[in-house]
């Protein structure tokens, strides 16, 4: 119950038996994903290769961090660059890296006797539910305008005749026409059909499975190399600042970040309306297409400990 509690702060100070109640979490969480990477992962090379572009390394206070889209990254790169005595960025998920090099001949010995680790996961549902609406929904960046006319080019025309290029063109054109007799840009929502929907979405994952995924959207145990090393803190989403203020307080670095920053302001918002938004994404999804999803997405259920049934009834919906 105590620990319950704490998730309704965004600045706690866990005291030495609440410490001890969150260490016994993170000793079942690092001693599950041992065990499957031992039976299961480690075998075919998953979960063991080190890609510089989500680590980082902070040398003076001996911190480790890996960075995975769409799980609070852009502000624990950003906290990360503040703890390391840098100027934060306004992609500090991309120069953080850079910054704060991880030194990829570090043994997996040193890694865990002599550096303070953490890795932040989340639902694999709930993060897929979040690259959709973040990524196609609102568009923020036009590089994710070409995904979403692909997904409508191929698994709602399924596809013309023509070429995607010349037919990706004619509807740039149209859009581009219609947001100037509009006035403005076009806003596309959920429900417009010049939107991929939730189901095409999720048929486009299906299609780059055996592709390369874009790291949004990639199983979140392909990107970090966890079992190669183990991390000290396997942090969740759920109980982000519960297990991040383990994760300080284990550091002993609690006072280098007086300021919890939190640059993508949609993850925290009420979780009311995220339940109803995850809700609204997975009702349009069709149950066998779910169960695709899962098989996709198993590994990072299992090592991480989440429930696709549990998820399904708390936003209210049967699990299929």
């Amino acid at each position: 119950s105590s620990i319950s509690k704490l998730e309704e702060s965004k600045f706690v100070t866990l005291n030495s038996g609440e410490m001890s109640d969150v260490n016994l979490v993170m000793k079942d969480r690092r001693h599950k994903i041992a065990r499957i990477c031992d039976e299961d992962l480690k075998a075919i090379g998953v979960g063991m290769s080190i890609n510089a572009k989500f680590m980082i390394y902070d040398k003076s206070h001996k911190l480790a961090y890996c960075a995975i889209p769409k799980v609070a990254s852009s502000s624990w790169t950003h906290n990360f660059l503040i703890m390391g005595g840098l100027s934060p960025l306004k992609f500090s998920h991309r120069a953080a890296p850079k910054r704060l090099p991880f030194p990829l001949d570090m043994s997996p010995v040193t890694f865990a006797q002599d550096v303070t680790s953490m890795l932040i996961v989340r639902h694999p549902f709930s993060r897929l539910a979040s690259a959709y609406y973040d990524k196609l929904i609102r568009l923020g960046r036009k590089s994710w305008q070409m995904v979403r006319l692909f997904i409508i080019w191929k698994f709602r025309l399924q596809p013309p005749k023509r070429h995607f290029e010349s037919w990706m063109a004619d509807q740039l054109m149209q859009e581009h026409e219609r947001a100037v007799r509009n006035g403005s840009i076009a806003n596309f929502g959920s429900n417009d059909p010049t939107n991929a929907t939730p189901e095409e979405f999720a048929q486009y994952i299906l299609f780059m499975k055996s592709r390369p995924m874009d790291i949004h959207f990639r199983p979140q145990h392909k990107i970090c190399p966890i079992c190669a090393y183990n991390f000290t803190a396997y942090c969740h989403l759920e109980h982000l600042h519960r297990d991040t203020s383990y994760f300080l307080q284990k550091a002993n670095v609690s006072q280098l970040l007086q300021t919890r920053i939190h640059l993508n302001s949609r993850a925290f918002s009420s979780q009311s309306s995220k339940r109803q938004s995850e809700a609204d994404f997975w009702s349009q999804i069709k149950p066998k297409t779910q169960e695709e999803l899962y098989k996709l997405y198993y590994y990072d259920f299992q090592l991480f400990g989440y429930s696709l049934s549990d998820y399904m009834t708390d936003i209210g919906l049967k699990s299929s």
